[in-house]
């Protein structure tokens, strides 16, 4: 399965208590032809589950474009992650974002799994907050944010980061930070 749900032209959505399993890209923003601003924006997605996933959520742009922000607003809480393939969530071109109150495994150590990469990634991102979140056995930087502004990281247990190769658990590249980093 590529994606479970895809996200193109959506505002004002939840979704909420699924289960997601075996998906490529479990929700995925789909990029789309536009300059317009965000084309998908105030969406929840809250208590789910997401079982042997390559993505949890995965939010493209398209790259034709130099519009930044295609995605906002989203509120990505008190989920649950076993078993993901590459990444938990994966931001691309982002403004809003609350990422908080999750639980997200990899597979442990002892599989030598070379695929999985960070718990979170985001790259053109601005009021983004991460907060309160347990991430487990990241096979590079727990998290990592790119060419970001208005961003605060607290509260969060980053468990056995770097298993793949020697890593840290908060990774910051290209952004300000004054905020509460």
């Amino acid at each position: 399965i590529d994606s479970c749900i895809e996200l193109v032209n959506v505002r004002d959505g939840k979704i909420q208590n699924c289960t997601f399993k075996n998906g490529y890209k479990a929700i995925h923003v789909k990029p789309v032809n536009t300059t317009h601003q965000q084309h998908v924006n105030k969406i929840i997605i809250d208590k789910n589950k997401f079982y042997n996933n390559s993505y949890c959520l995965y939010a493209d742009k398209h790259t034709e474009f130099t519009q930044a922000f295609t995605t906002g607003d989203i509120h990505f809480t008190n989920n649950q992650a076993y078993d993901t393939k590459i990444t938990h969530i994966h931001l691309l071109g982002i403004d809003g974002i609350i990422i908080s109150n999750n639980t997200l495994f990899f597979p442990g150590y002892p599989l030598k799994d070379t695929n999985k990469k960070h718990n979170i990634y985001a790259d053109y991102c601005t009021w983004v907050i991460i907060s309160s979140n347990n991430l487990f056995e990241s096979g590079e930087d727990g998290i990592v944010l790119r060419h970001f502004q208005n961003a605060n990281i607290t509260n969060n247990n980053i468990v056995w980061s770097g298993q793949s190769k020697i890593s840290n658990a908060i990774t910051l590249i290209d952004g300000d930070i004054s905020n509460n980093i």
